[in-house]
């Protein structure tokens, strides 16, 4: 019986949607080949799967202690291999599904736990398998050609791109952006003479506080060239004013009611 694969990530407003995007590019190269099942808690956004996802909650009442046993109740170890991106899957956690019988895969950014998973990904550039203290069996597979990306970018890989002016600035801190970064440095950029464009994508999942703070900003930094503009021009606004109040008052404009 061919494999199955049960693909492991968590994605929320706190925690971004990095994890969920990683492995949804991975689903999308191996799901012509490949049963796919996507699991994950019941606060990731319904929003990122589309429909042609196959979604498996996993319901609140368990742990990531107790989170192995649920997997194996739920499908047979021996039938799938298990796809894990996230802090959460810790040395413990590793080590009891591979006690239980399933085969891992594992998407590292860390370095900070002993790798029981028998394969680990880590497209960090410049990493070196000396680093990583794991089991024998343990497989790595380090460096940016093994970059995790969804079909959307893979397909711009090859296309001539036009080359964009220095002075326009491209925004985007992913899925939920939890500190408001966009909003900071899209405050800092507005203070130098350096920008002329500055392009900013907000994720699906940003509370709607940092967005209207956002949108805040950006009408109070429109309003800026209009108020200076004003003042410079306050003589013939006036004098405008003036002769527009005439016609009012002379009845060549028509006032209603």
């Amino acid at each position: 019986m061919n494999k199955k694969l049960l693909f492991r990530a968590d994605g929320n407003l706190k925690t971004g949607l990095g994890h969920v995007y990683r492995l949804l590019g991975l689903v999308q190269m191996l799901k012509e080949e490949f049963e796919c099942i996507f699991i994950t808690n019941t606060n990731t956004p319904s929003a990122i799967f589309s429909n042609n996802y196959n979604v498996l909650r996993i319901p609140e009442g368990i742990n990531t202690q107790e989170e192995p046993n649920w997997l194996k109740e739920n499908f047979q170890p021996k039938n799938y291999i298990i796809i894990c991106d996230g802090y959460q899957f810790v040395s413990e956690y590793q080590k009891n599904i591979k006690e239980l019988g399933f085969k891992l895969m594992y998407i590292d950014d860390l370095i900070s736990e002993h790798m029981y998973a028998d394969i680990v990904i880590n497209h960090s550039p410049e990493i070196k398998q000396e680093e990583y203290q794991k089991e024998q069996y343990t497989q790595l597979a380090l460096g940016t050609k093994y970059a995790l990306l969804r079909s959307e970018f893979l397909n711009q890989i090859d296309k001539k791109r036009d080359t964009i002016p220095e002075k326009n600035i491209f925004i985007c801190f992913g899925g939920s952006d939890p500190h408001g970064f966009s909003y900071k440095v899209s405050e800092a950029l507005l203070k130098t003479a350096e920008v002329d464009k500055i392009f900013v994508v907000i994720g699906a999942s940003t509370s709607m506080n940092a967005v209207i703070d956002f949108s805040d900003m950006m009408i109070l930094a429109m309003a800026f060239p209009n108020i200076i503009g004003l003042l410079i021009m306050s003589n013939e606004v006036r004098e405008d004013l003036r002769v527009y109040m005439e016609k009012v008052r002379t009845g060549v404009i028509q006032q209603f009611k």
